[in-house]
């Protein structure tokens, strides 16, 4: 009888107690990452830090191809290998690990300038000194492209 009690009691300590206890000391000391770090606006949830979504517009970045179509559920990466001949040319235009990376490189950033800035109608400087303002190596498309909604 022990040990079918000490089975239960571990189950229930590490399948419930534990879950539980870590769910709930995550959401207290980090509410906005524990909900997914999600992007608002007009009580409308457009997006997340965390995960990239697809723009098709020329007026905004894009982010890198996802190989899951951008849905988390099914993310992963295409696995192809540089000796692939599927694989791109551009290094650019590689897929991130997950599919779902909301970043760019900002390399990647600027290489997308010229369309952005003629289909806004506005100077390359302008965007230019949007990516200055990074003060990372990278760029996240999402918060990039809100930014680009307010007019720079």
């Amino acid at each position: 009888m022990q040990p079918i009690l000490f089975f239960v009691m571990m189950t229930l300590i590490t399948g419930v107690v534990y879950p539980l206890a870590v769910t709930a000391v995550v959401q207290l000391a980090f509410p906005k990452q524990s909900k997914g770090s999600l992007i608002t606006q007009n009580n409308q949830i457009i997006g997340s830090e965390l995960i990239a979504q697809p723009f098709h517009d020329p007026k905004y970045f894009w982010p890198r191809p996802s190989a899951s179509n951008y849905n988390a559920v099914p993310s992963g990466a295409s696995n192809l290998g540089p000796t692939n001949p599927k694989f791109p040319k551009d290094p650019n235009q590689t897929t991130s690990a997950s599919g779902l990376d909301p970043d760019i490189t900002l390399e990647m950033a600027r290489f997308q300038i010229p369309r952005i800035a003629e289909a806004r109608k506005i100077k390359p400087e302008q965007l230019e000194d949007l990516l200055a303002q990074s003060k990372r190596p990278y760029l996240n498309v999402l918060l990039a492209n809100l930014e680009l909604d307010k007019g720079l």
